[in-house]
């Protein structure tokens, strides 16, 4: 490892020992679930992921998600062998738990539950992830209703998958494509309506979907309605076509049968959900400033420990996680993650002597050579900028953008730090994505810094090559604009110097004059030598724009 890479992992176990664990929630293979508090603030839920378990996707989404009924995460950062996630603790028991305490809930009770359920996951679908575990442990009644947790098994969707060695999910919820058989699994949002199709049967009847006496108890009629009993059928067909085709819609069949509607009435999708007045999160930045400051007394150690998180503040998040499966691996890359440390293995090439010379070369070597940015009409900003490595054969890791808002009277709004993963020599490299926090700029600056720069020797015929379609402009169905392409890995090569298992999708909007006017990104796996993967960025508000351009960055 390099002394880079040993200083940014000694700063984030520095902020990993400020929390104090006040009990274990949950622990195993898939990671470590804790209730810690910080310098007497909290309590909060820190889950400790194995790198190698970290789900990108379903957080990048988790980002950009409106509902209140899910997770909100209050930090992020790398250690050696892990990845961390504070989010904020939602105080109530499980359904697991409030369904043993009662035998079962009432129909109005039970409806209302599945209904804000099918809010969450109708978040997470518009994003194109299914939760894939929607199950009793995974679902804290709160004060205010109902708070989906855990997304460790989440799954970008459409989703197949061959050569599984087991199943996942929770036996008796999960879909019956997500049991492996063939040891094929397929996925799509019509396995999360299949779950909430078994949690209204299972709360209503108070008995477990994986048992022999749950088709009997959905049979009786003091229990389940008969409308309310042709909605969980229609929602639970075996073949996925067959079934209610959105959460949206059952959310509506479910409010239609619990009225007395019989379940084959004609049922209206409803409008997407509404944010009900919550700002937008700004976790899709990949390193935020430092914002959990406010947390505690503790900030400057925090600031100069380097822990970098998100900030918009909402309603919601997570709670105990006990039972299910993969109960510890809900978190993800999500933006604000403090950079992994170097690798000292075969990765690209030499590393440098030192920081200090790496930084050094690198302030000359770099250039900030383009930058611009939209202030949507919620007050938050997309950029885009690119980093030029003027050097032919010095590949520099972790330079770092920050990003300051200010207002007519060039007083700070915002200030957002942004780590792009590589700046590879003789090109340009391109990094786009949210920032701000709802108060809308006059002005935005960018300036790019190289004191943590790692450097290494790498001849540019050891780099791998992507090529990218041309972005598509689409309808992202609430309103706003997505883009959507292909990427191909044409030669593979040195990228970084840990391994590149995720690319980030840069998208650029020009207008006429070559100005750029917005940014966006989308993340996907890095595809095999030779193939290629598709992409489609979250989607939201846009100016008009001339062209649009795709750029490829490797990433961890």
């Amino acid at each position: 490892m390099s002394q880079a890479g040993d200083s940014r992992a000694g700063h984030a176990m520095g902020v990993d020992d400020l929390y104090r664990v006040e009990r274990v929630l949950a622990e195993g293979v898939e990671g470590r679930t804790e209730l810690v508090t910080l310098d007497g603030s909290g309590p909060y839920v820190r889950k400790r992921i194995p790198r190698g378990r970290v789900r990108r996707m379903a957080w990048a989404a988790l980002a950009d998600c409106q509902s209140s009924r899910l997770p909100h995460v209050l930090a992020s950062y790398e250690l050696p062998d892990s990845f961390v996630v504070v989010l904020d603790y939602v105080e109530g028991p499980t359904l697991a738990e409030v369904v043993a305490e009662r035998d079962r809930l009432p129909l109005g009770e039970a409806a209302r539950t599945v209904r804000e359920l099918c809010e969450a996951v109708t978040d997470l679908h518009v994003r194109h992830v299914a939760h894939c575990d929607v199950s009793p442990t995974n679902v804290v009644l709160a004060a205010d209703g109902a708070h989906l947790i855990d997304l460790g098994n989440a799954r970008p969707v459409p989703f197949h998958e061959e050569g599984v060695e087991r199943a996942f999910g929770t036996f008796g919820f999960a879909a019956p494509e997500q049991q492996g058989a063939n040891r094929v699994v397929t996925v799509d949002e019509r396995s999360d309506v299949y779950a909430l199709g078994r949690m209204l049967g299972y709360l209503l009847t108070g008995v477990d979907p994986s048992t022999r006496a749950y088709a009997d108890a959905l049979d009786d009629e003091r229990l389940v309605p008969s409308a309310v009993r042709g909605v969980i059928r229609d929602a639970c067909a075996f073949e996925p076509s067959h079934r209610v085709a959105t959460a949206r819609e059952l959310a509506d069949a479910v409010e239609a049968a619990e009225s007395g509607i019989p379940a084959s009435s004609p049922i209206a999708a409803p409008a997407a959900p509404e944010g009900e007045g919550r700002t937008p999160s700004r976790l899709r930045l990949l390193l935020r400033p430092a914002t959990i400051l406010a947390l505690a007394a503790t900030a400057c150690a925090l600031a100069a420990a380097w822990l970098l998180v998100t900030g918009a503040g909402r309603a919601g998040g997570d709670g105990s996680d006990a039972g299910g499966t993969d109960a510890a691996s809900d978190a993800s890359w999500l933006s604000g993650a403090v950079s992994g440390a170097a690798s000292d293995g075969d990765g690209a090439g030499e590393a440098s002597s030192a920081p200090s010379a790496a930084a050094s070369q690198a302030e000359e070597d770099l250039e900030l050579v383009d930058t611009g940015y939209f202030v949507s009409p919620s007050g938050y900003i997309h950029y885009a900028f690119g980093i030029d490595n003027s050097s032919e054969d010095t590949l520099y890791e972790y330079p770092t953008v920050l990003v300051t808002g200010r207002d007519e009277d060039g007083e700070v709004l915002f200030s957002d730090t942004m780590v792009s993963s590589v700046a590879r020599p003789g090109e340009t490299s391109w990094c786009a994505a949210q920032g701000g926090n709802g108060n809308a700029p006059a002005e935005v600056e960018f300036q790019l810094s190289t004191g943590d720069c790692v450097a290494s020797t790498v001849s540019p015929d050891e780099m791998p090559v992507y090529e990218s379609s041309v972005p598509r402009e689409v309808s992202d169905g609430l309103g706003g604009t997505a883009f959507v392409g292909e990427v191909a890995l044409v030669r593979d090569g040195i990228d970084l110097s840990a391994p590149a298992t995720q690319l980030m999708v840069v998208i650029v909007l020009r207008d006429a004059s070559g100005a750029i006017v917005c940014g966006d990104s989308a993340f996907v796996t890095r595809p095999a030598e030779g193939a290629s993967v598709s992409y489609e960025t979250l989607g939201g508000d846009v100016p008009e724009y001339a062209t649009a351009e795709a750029h490829v960055l490797p990433w961890f």
